[in-house]
């Protein structure tokens, strides 16, 4: 027996077109424009309250310093659009795309989704949108926010007790994802994972505080010691230390500056 659906058993939620438009009230409380196809609607300085614009398009539209308030988004493409000046506080963003859309990049810190898979996704869909309109600003804040979710998620996987990753990630599964995070932590300490020049100049200074330190231990002055570390790694006098301390350091020095250079680069192309 077959178990498809008839036509006769959808649910019919038939498509609103709202098209050459502009919202005239001052404010919308509870609306429901849910699977709505906006083209080229408008709002100038409106409040939108609690309005659920879940799985609705946003074509073309311009909604300048509006304010939407806890309204829910769900589901939503925003495409070719402007949402210039325009506030959100708490509105629901889970799995909205977004693309070529002028949007406040302070829509990250108030509105990230609360499931760090679902707050990955989001972070990535504005990062790529950030990068289409000329936003670096925007770019490089959600780059941060997409390393802080993807580094949530490693971790719950890795060590979280709850019943989700429990059930979804067990045994080998889970000692990836240890793998995974223990990896990814040790970047992101070391150099950002490719985003942050204090991070690399304070390994730098760590690297150099280590080898002074292993000079101190083998019988050299402090000062004597750290002077040696800074000219072997700025590579001014390979033999200042011992074999044994300066051909590490030399190789830290290559593997650290290969990496500020590599961040310099990735900073100054998005520009």
């Amino acid at each position: 027996m077959s178990t498809e659906m008839q036509p006769s058993e959808w649910t019919e939620n038939p498509v609103k077109h709202l098209e050459d438009i502009e919202f005239s009230v001052a404010s919308a409380n509870g609306n429901r424009l849910s699977k709505a196809h906006m083209l080229r609607v408008s709002a100038v300085g409106k409040t939108f309250e609690k309005v659920d614009f879940r799985y609705s398009v946003f074509d073309d539209c311009y909604f300048r310093k509006c304010k939407f308030i806890n309204c829910d988004f769900t589901g939503a493409q925003l495409k070719n659009s402007s949402f210039r000046s325009s506030e959100f506080v708490g509105c629901k963003f889970d799995y909205v795309r977004f693309n070529n859309t002028r949007i406040t990049n302070t829509i990250l810190d108030n509105n990230q989704p609360g499931f760090e898979n679902v707050a990955l996704e989001f972070a990535q869909s504005l990062r790529v949108n950030f990068g289409q309109i000329g936003d670096v600003v925007g770019v490089n804040k959600a780059i941060k926010h997409e390393l802080m979710a993807t580094k949530t998620h490693l971790k719950k996987g890795a060590f979280s007790s709850e019943g989700w990753y429990r059930d979804k990630y067990t045994s080998w599964e889970r000692a990836k994802f240890v793998w995974n995070y223990l990896t990814f932590s040790t970047l992101d300490f070391i150099w950002g994972n490719g985003e942050s020049l204090f991070k690399i100049f304070r390994t730098i200074c760590l690297v150099i505080f280590a080898s002074t330190l292993f000079s101190i231990v083998s019988g050299e002055a402090l000062i004597n010691s750290l002077q040696a570390s800074v000219v072997v790694f700025l590579g001014l006098d390979t033999d200042a230390l011992p074999s044994k301390l300066g051909i590490p350091l030399v190789f830290c020095r290559f593997v650290l500056l290969g990496m500020f250079v590599s961040v310099l680069v990735k900073r100054l192309s998005r520009r």
